[in-house]
């Protein structure tokens, strides 16, 4: 019984030992795991810390130097701005004041027509070359701005929208330094544009080269847009049109006349007066009365003997305007042609402001309001570059001074030798540095 006890107690003994050093075992790997994961999160963190701590401080110096580039550049854009209204203050013989008010006509321009204030200063210039006074300027603006903005072509710059509108009203003798009149060609020339297959740079090259026969026959910008924009939709389109619009107009007179005896003879065989073509004062008859008297004279005549009419009377060139109108009126079928059409267009337009109306139902489209948006950070870098005159003035006036300073040290015997030995020193430490990096290729290959 004894024994039988003592061998019992043997192996439990036994059986405890090992299970304690299993216990103990697998308590010191979950010590020793406990002890591994928290050095690790220590690391974790130190390393965190260490990343923020480079973040934060490169975080910092970049936004300062993207702030500082951002204030450096707003203060050119700005410069760029008043350099443009110092050449219209020139051109002009405008004061600071009138200066002055011509940028904040621009800047109210802007918030009711999204642009930009260095294209709307460049577009002041462009009026001021086409002699148009400061007040005149500040009137022009608007309706200029509105025609870029509806368009979408720059207000400034060469064959910009300014100067395409000057050229066009000045041909005509249209008094723009009058806001409403200024509104008046802009509405004429929009719904010309907007109306027939051509577009401003078309319409304003083929007015120039048919506006000198248009006035002296007595005829205006809206007659002569007209018969463009009709010949537009023909194809006809630039110079082309401006060229056929020209001829037309002066073969006529010539023919009417009796001075181009072939067209003399070629209207009397249909039955033409020369007077029949001029009113009561002596001047030539509406250009829509002519277009269908041509209309009625040959609607009956075979294509040879029409062909031969109008080359006679018209001329080679002319043949193609009067040509494109007769058959306008032709497939018009009693209705209105479409010179007529445009007529009426430049007319309703007039009437209704369509330029102004057109701008304001623009802004309400969403790329209107983004362009809306785009206009107010413009605004807002042109005013804290302007906020920036003065103190970035007088840095900039101090750093002139020191770089005139070393450009004067740089002309003397001493500074030029000066210059030698920082170049030829700068040499030698690029030379230097290639061979160690050539020399660190070899020993790698």
């Amino acid at each position: 019984m004894i024994g039988m006890n003592s061998g019992q107690a043997m192996v439990s003994v036994g059986v405890a030992m090992v299970l304690q050093d299993q216990f103990t075992n697998q308590a010191n790997n979950i010590g020793k795991a406990y002890r591994d994961m928290m050095e690790e999160i220590y690391q974790s963190s130190q390393a965190s810390r260490g990343l923020t701590e480079l973040v934060w401080s490169r975080g910092a110096s970049g936004l300062a130097l993207s702030t500082m580039g951002g204030l450096i550049d707003s203060y050119q854009y700005m410069a760029q701005a008043e350099n443009e209204l110092f050449l219209v203050q020139k051109m002009t013989n405008a004061t600071l004041e009138e200066r002055k008010d011509i940028m904040d006509k621009i800047q109210e321009v802007n918030l009711k027509t999204p642009l930009k204030t260095e294209d709307l200063a460049s577009a002041s210039k462009f009026m001021a070359m086409a002699g148009n006074t400061p007040k005149g300027i500040q009137g022009m603006l608007e309706p200029v701005a509105e025609l870029a903005s509806i368009f979408g072509m720059n207000p400034g710059g060469k064959g910009g929208v300014a100067d395409l509108f000057t050229n066009i009203s000045m041909m005509f003798g249209r008094n723009i330094e009058d806001v409403d009149e200024a509104f008046n060609v802009a509405n004429e020339i929009y719904a010309t544009v907007t109306r027939s297959n051509t577009n401003l740079q078309d319409l304003a090259q083929a007015i120039t080269y048919s506006c000198s026969e248009m006035r002296r026959a007595g005829y205006g910008l809206k007659e002569t847009a007209a018969s463009i924009g009709a010949m537009g939709n023909y194809g006809i389109q630039g110079s082309a049109a401006g060229t056929a619009l020209a001829n037309m107009m002066r073969y006529i007179q010539l023919s009417a006349s009796g001075q181009k005896a072939k067209g003399a003879d070629m209207l009397k065989a249909v039955g033409i007066d020369a007077k029949s073509l001029m009113d009561s004062e002596g001047h030539l008859i509406s250009l829509n009365e002519i277009y269908h008297k041509m209309y009625e004279v040959t609607k009956d005549l075979d294509t040879f003997s029409k062909n031969q009419f109008f080359y006679n009377v018209f001329g080679v060139r002319g043949t193609r305007e009067i040509a494109a109108m007769v058959q306008m009126i032709e497939d018009a079928a009693g209705g209105a042609s479409k010179y007529e059409q445009l007529m009426q267009e430049m007319n309703n337009a007039s009437a209704n402001n369509s330029v102004k109306e057109t701008t304001e139902q623009r802004l309400n489209t969403a790329q209107g309001q983004l362009d809306m948006m785009a206009s107010q950070l413009d605004m807002l870098k042109y005013n804290i570059g302007k906020a920036l005159e003065t103190p970035f003035g007088n840095v900039l006036g101090i750093l002139n001074s020191i770089l005139g300073f070393i450009n004067e040290i740089s002309k003397t015997g001493l500074g030029g030798a000066a210059v030698r030995a920082v170049a030829i020193g700068t040499a030698l430490q690029l030379a230097i540095r290639g061979l160690v990096a050539i020399r660190g290729l070899i020993r790698i290959a």
